[in-house]
């Protein structure tokens, strides 16, 4: 009757096929381990509602279309090129952290993830934003740091409809993304970890967990915190 799992901060490479049998899993945290795949049965656990999946090597996510009741994901600092086409059909997922991977596009029905509040896709690749990212009613966006250009449109969610800041073609007008994309990042900057000038700085999942183990500390807590939210709670946070 495991619910709750956290076998992060290992050297782990696979999973073993018997933890299948943890059908109660809620909470599985596999973070900062050396996992390049997970096994398709990863997305059987029809229970689990929080999965830490970052500071690993993975270039891909399994099929994650059957965990109906997840609703924090942290997939940050790994190899990920593309998400899964499953990961829209999440209805849960208020929580989504793909920051620090090789990401060049996002889902272009990302908006059916309408309880969605938190998106962190910086540190990416992206060039281009699904028009459909408009229509999400999130309460944290980061894009920073993506070689972004300024989408043609961008579907306005149900309450900015009559917003005069609107271009006629129903989408965000370059200034009100531009305004979007500028808070993003100072956001980020006033945050982040600054590495000292005289280095070169290296990927965050490197120097985290190598040259600076109070930042890595601090954001484990975090997760931790982050994790153990219930889902009914982190629900209604986001209705706040």
């Amino acid at each position: 009757k495991l619910e709750i799992l956290d076998i992060s901060r290992n050297k782990l490479e696979n999973l073993p096929n018997s933890i299948v049998t943890l059908k109660n899993l809620r909470i599985l945290n596999l973070s900062c381990n050396m996992f390049k795949e997970l096994p398709f049965f990863m997305g059987l656990f029809g229970k689990l509602t929080s999965l830490a999946v970052n500071n690993n090597q993975l270039a891909k996510l399994p099929d994650v279309g059957l965990l109906t009741e997840l609703a924090i994901l942290d997939a940050s600092d790994n190899e990920l090129k593309e998400l899964p086409n499953t990961l829209t059909s999440l209805e849960k997922l208020v929580y989504l952290d793909v920051a620090h991977n090789q990401l060049e596009h996002l889902p272009d029905n990302i908006d059916d993830l309408a309880n969605l509040g938190y998106l962190d896709a910086s540190n990416n690749k992206l060039q281009e934003l699904p028009g459909s990212i408009g229509g999400l009613a999130l309460l944290f966006l980061n894009l920073s740091a993506n070689p972004l250009n300024p989408p043609n449109n961008m579907r306005e969610s149900p309450e900015s409809r009559n917003d005069s800041s609107k271009s006629d073609t129903g989408g965000l007008c370059p200034e009100a993304i531009k305004a979007i994309l500028q808070e993003s990042a100072s956001l980020t900057q006033s945050i982040s970890y600054q590495a000292p000038s005289s280095q070169e700085v290296a990927p965050r999942a490197k120097w985290t967990a190598e040259n600076d183990d109070t930042w890595a500390d601090e954001r484990h807590e975090l997760l931790g915190l982050i994790t153990m939210l219930d889902t009914a709670l982190a629900l209604s946070l986001i209705h706040i």
